[in-house]
């Protein structure tokens, strides 16, 4: 990255051009698309298409991927799509990816609609806690909790964490299980 390079990937097998919507998958490498995925854009044009964006992370980098992908191919039409942690790739992809191809209108079928987060109020001691469980083992910190909002579903509470730092402020969602002895863990960081 540091030298400006962009390693090649394979030549595609299927004409592209052909596609009104095309899906661009890569894995987030140090808060954006890994590089290989530029290689692809030098070798290949995306121009007319509408592109959708889907990415696995370690801790976040669907939103700023995205933006940086629409600066790179201003000839295309690309859009956030989905973006899962890698520590629940491995669990639950396929159930998470079919939720969300069905809301975004790319795959015949009904979900029940996510509930809205709350209002955002000061972190509880016992709010701060849940934050601390699921990201204290990461081994970048995010910083203090300011502020949180909450939804709840059937099977787990989802907290929206305004987070402030040395390095700035960012957004942290987690997920606290409600299945006894279930342990709290971050999905995503917003920067």
């Amino acid at each position: 990255m540091a030298d400006g390079e962009y390693p090649s990937v394979k030549p595609l097998s299927a004409n592209i051009g052909e596609y009104d919507v095309i899906f661009l998958g890569y894995p987030v490498w140090f808060g954006t698309y890994a590089r290989p995925i530029g290689g692809l854009l030098r070798a290949q044009s995306f121009d007319g298409m509408k592109i959708v964006t889907f990415c696995t992370f370690g801790s976040g980098g669907i939103e700023a991927s995205t933006q940086d992908l629409q600066k790179k191919m201003e000839g295309s039409e690309v859009t956030q799509g989905f973006g899962i942690r890698n520590a629940f790739a491995e669990r639950d992809a396929a159930s998470v990816v079919n939720k969300y191809l069905i809301e975004a209108g790319y795959k015949d079928g009904s979900v029940d609609p996510l509930p809205a987060f709350g209002d955002h109020h000061v972190c509880t001691d016992e709010e701060q806690e849940i934050f601390h469980q699921a990201c204290d083992d990461y081994q970048f910190p995010f910083g203090k909790p300011a502020d949180v909002a909450l939804r709840e579903m059937a099977e787990y509470t989802e907290y929206e964490f305004n987070v402030v730092s040395a390095a700035g402020s960012s957004t942290v969602y987690v997920v606290a299980p409600k299945a006894e002895g279930a342990k709290p863990e971050f999905t995503r960081v917003v920067r």
